[in-house]
């Protein structure tokens, strides 16, 4: 990875690392939050990808019966976790913003109960979390959910179909939600290279582990410690770390599909941290040539190398045999 690269990802890891901890020091010397209860991040802060430009989403998770109001802590976080911003709020669909008990994410799992929010929030809570209070409470609330995943498998196979499977629901979910949610008034642009870039690198990040662990470069003796603490990492340094692992085992066209990857990683955090670009790819998504425009057709353009680049690898070895075993039918 070449320097310029590598320092744009730092920056945006020891930013994302700032907040958290300023967070936590915050929440510990205001000591309004109940015993029993966690306020977690989500999106890019977990990420790890945090931006001036960020929205501060957010859930208290509670392993105790009552409720609290945690509005007033959250104005207080959306204002210090980075100098002269204001964070913003969570969308309207209220994924974000309320109270959950740790029960809520791993009941149910599948089936009819199981909603596109119980299994947004789960999900997302596994590949992109971060506890601002109580890490030991969302370790083990964590633990819980790949538990309910590795308990269901049958032992015939080296990684849990059943967690794999349904991070795969997940991304095809969000891939179809776009769609359905393209004819809203909302901004499209944005969430259309969101869906390109940082949620297909994501998804990448969140399945890295499984991979990992099918073709024996991760060996444990308990697959849930082992998935604990592959989880438990940023997703954005889970992705590095692969990318690592495959341009160290890989030829040159391999290295460079990878370095390309890191480069599309880079340039979208660094990007989507300008309000005057998300203003720009905005304008340019009205326009007729938007597939060409300077902001937004220059992302998507990377975007679609991006693709071609995790195909080139998800189809080639070391990785092709796990994605003809597990991914394709």
């Amino acid at each position: 990875m070449s320097g310029s690269v590598r320092t744009s990802l730092e920056e945006a890891m020891r930013r994302s690392r700032t907040a958290i901890v300023a967070a936590r020091r915050t929440l510990e010397d205001d000591g309004r939050l109940p015993d029993g209860h966690d306020i977690v991040a989500f999106g890019s802060l977990a990420r790890f990808e945090l931006t001036p430009q960020s929205d501060l989403d957010w859930l208290v998770v509670t392993s105790e019966a009552r409720s609290f109001d945690a509005a007033p802590l959250i104005e207080t976080l959306r204002s210090q976790l980075v100098d002269g911003v204001t964070l913003s709020e969570p969308g309207s669909s209220r994924l974000f913003g309320e109270t959950i008990s740790v029960d809520d994410l791993v009941t149910p799992i599948g089936l009819q109960e199981d909603t596109n929010h119980t299994t947004t929030r789960r999900i997302l809570f596994l590949e992109e979390s971060v506890s601002l209070a109580r890490p030991a409470l969302h370790a083990q609330a964590l633990r819980g959910v790949l538990d309910a995943y590795v308990k269901a498998k049958d032992g015939s196979d080296r990684i849990p179909r059943y967690l794999l499977n349904d991070i795969i629901r997940y991304w095809r979910t969000i891939a179809v939600d776009y769609q359905a949610k393209a004819t809203q008034k909302n901004p499209k642009a944005l969430r259309y290279l969101k869906l390109l870039i940082p949620r297909k690198l994501c998804y990448v990040a969140s399945i890295a582990p499984l991979y990992l662990l099918h073709s024996g470069v991760a060996a444990c003796d308990d697959p849930v410690d082992y998935l604990l603490d592959q989880y438990s990492t940023p997703a954005l340094e889970r992705l590095l770390d692969l990318l690592a692992r495959i341009a160290r085992d890989g030829d040159d066209t391999v290295k460079e599909k990878c370095e390309r990857i890191a480069i599309a990683a880079s340039r979208f955090i660094e990007s989507s941290g300008s309000a005057d670009w998300r203003a720009a790819i905005e304008a340019d998504f009205r326009g007729d040539a938007r597939k060409e425009s300077a902001d937004f057709g220059a992302m998507r353009t990377l975007g679609k190398q991006l693709h071609a680049d995790l195909c080139g690898i998800f189809h080639a070895e070391p990785f092709d045999s796990f994605s003809r075993e597990y991914m394709v039918i």
